[in-house]
């Protein structure tokens, strides 16, 4: 976009100031053996989390933090397990793909995923979609990984079924606005909505789709993308924008947008007011978790949340900065490292 700092502003000085520090302090609270998180149940979110937040920042899959933590990953993420999804996704969006998994001593391990898994993943998606397998892990799952095969669909000579999950989605979970045909939303959830039209915008921008199907998506989208700056609630103080009360879904939906419609000027209109809502009023160690930094009754707890918030500012950061500034504005001297 092109946009200059001094033309738009997206954060307020003082939140600004606490977001680098809380990003600063959740990159360095890394563990030893790459992962983060103190609980076995929290450790893959929280890595994937992070190997997310690194790619953001531009950060290289081959930075040694990268590496141990894509290599931790790999090593605790198996086939059938609930995360494997978002490894095998993870390594689409890093190009961290293993063409052969018996290739000699490197091993797959050295990377996020392999082709014959990718293969998999599909062979089992159209067998789950035959039998009508109904659970919402097949939305959320699902999704994320085929937005991140698109770019390797042609090849690696992959048919995803794009249109079975789109049949299953529209039958499952889409509500019309009772009060109007120009909106759509997915189970009146705007992080649902979100992510769904950020899929159908994806899908409309592929020249391998019959043109009548991406014309199809891309008005479909339309109509969730208003839904979504329709559903927009305001906070009773400083008029910030938020869905859902919640940072975490605020957050999600703000990277969905981000992403699929960055030039909407309603949209750029607000961002300002939606950054401020998530964005934390302190900083520091939370007390009873070193990866915790958001001392915030708003945010909570949860150290999902705060990475995610940190993911999602950072995005904004990233596509309305020009990509050589970057470094420049966050200026985190402390892990200068990591981009060398």
């Amino acid at each position: 976009m092109g946009h200059k700092k001094q033309n738009i502003e997206f954060i307020k000085p003082n939140k600004e100031k606490n977001y680098k520090k809380s990003l600063q302090i959740v990159l360095e609270s890394q563990n030893e053996d790459g992962s983060w998180g103190m609980y076995e149940g929290e450790k893959v979110t929280l890595t994937s989390h992070g190997i997310q937040l690194m790619y953001s920042l531009g950060i290289s899959k081959h930075n040694n933090k990268m590496k141990r933590a894509m290599k931790w990953l790999r090593d605790n993420v198996e086939y059938g397990d609930e995360h494997w999804s978002t490894r095998l996704e993870l390594g689409l969006l890093l190009g961290s793909i293993e063409e052969d998994e018996s290739d000699g001593s490197d091993g797959p391990d050295t990377e996020l995923c392999t082709n014959s898994e990718i293969d998999r993943y599909i062979t089992d998606l159209r067998s789950n979609l035959a039998y009508e397998m109904r659970n919402d892990n097949t939305y959320w799952n699902v999704i994320p990984f085929l937005i991140a095969l698109l770019p390797y669909e042609k090849e690696m000579e992959i048919e995803s079924p794009h249109k079975e999950i789109i049949e299953y989605i529209e039958k499952q979970y889409i509500f019309p606005d009772a009060n109007s045909v120009e909106y759509i939303s997915v189970q009146r959830k705007p992080n649902n909505t979100g992510l769904a039209a950020l899929y159908l915008t994806k899908l409309s921008e592929n020249s391998e789709i019959p043109e009548s199907a991406r014309n199809e998506y891309k008005k479909i989208s339309e109509k969730m993308f208003r839904w979504l700056l329709m559903s927009v609630e305001s906070s009773e103080q400083d008029y910030k924008l938020h869905w859902s009360g919640s940072c975490g879904v605020t957050a999600y939906v703000l990277m969905d947008l981000i992403r699929a419609k960055k030039d909407n000027e309603q949209f750029q209109e607000m961002i300002f007011q939606i950054v401020n809502y998530i964005a934390p009023d302190k900083n520091g160690l939370n007390k009873n978790d070193s990866v915790k930094t958001f001392n915030s009754a708003l945010h909570g707890c949860s150290s999902y949340v705060n990475m995610l918030v940190l993911r999602a500012i950072t995005e904004v950061f990233k596509t309305y900065y020009p990509k050589k500034n970057l470094r420049k504005f966050l200026n985190l001297p402390k892990i200068e490292k990591l981009w060398k």
